[in-house]
C-alpha cells in the first residue's frame, strides 16, 4: 500500500490516505525485509542477461529512508516505499536493510545459481 501512496503522490494525485511523515509512526522500530524471503533461491540465464530483482522492506515507524547493504557493502539509500534493484549476480549472498541510523535492521540469506 505504501508504494500506491508514494507513486500517487509523485504524480500529484492526493487522496484521503497519506504516507505518515518521517518520525511519526508507530511500533518498535524494527525492519522486515518483505522480499525476497530468507532461503530464497534464483537461477540465473547462462546467456549473460543481466537480471534484476526489487528488494522491499518495510520499517515499523516511518524514516526518510533506509540504507541498503549486499554482502556488507552499503547500496544506494531508497525512500519510502523502500524499493532497491538488485542486479543478482551467483553466489550466496546477505541482504540487510537499515533504519538511517542503523538502530534498526534486518537481514537475510539468499542463493543465486
Amino acid at each position: 500500500f505504501a508504494g500506491w501512496l508514494a507513486d500517487r503522490a509523485a504524480h500529484g494525485i492526493s487522496g484521503r490516505h497519506t504516507l505518515a511523515s518521517p518520525g511519526t509512526g508507530t511500533g518498535a522500530g524494527s525492519v522486515e525485509i518483505t522480499y525476497p524471503h530468507p532461503g530464497d533461491r534464483f537461477v540465473v540465464s547462462r546467456s549473460g542477461r543481466s537480471v534484476a530483482v526489487t528488494v522491499t522492506a518495510v520499517p515499523a515507524r516511518s524514516v526518510p529512508y533506509l540504507r541498503w547493504f549486499l554482502d556488507g557493502d552499503e547500496q544506494e539509500p531508497t525512500p519510502p516505499p523502500y524499493r532497491w534493484s538488485w542486479g543478482l549476480t551467483r553466489g550466496h549472498h546477505r541482504l540487510m536493510a537499515a533504519s538511517p541510523d542503523l538502530s534498526s535492521t534486518a537481514s537475510i540469506d539468499v542463493q543465486v545459481e
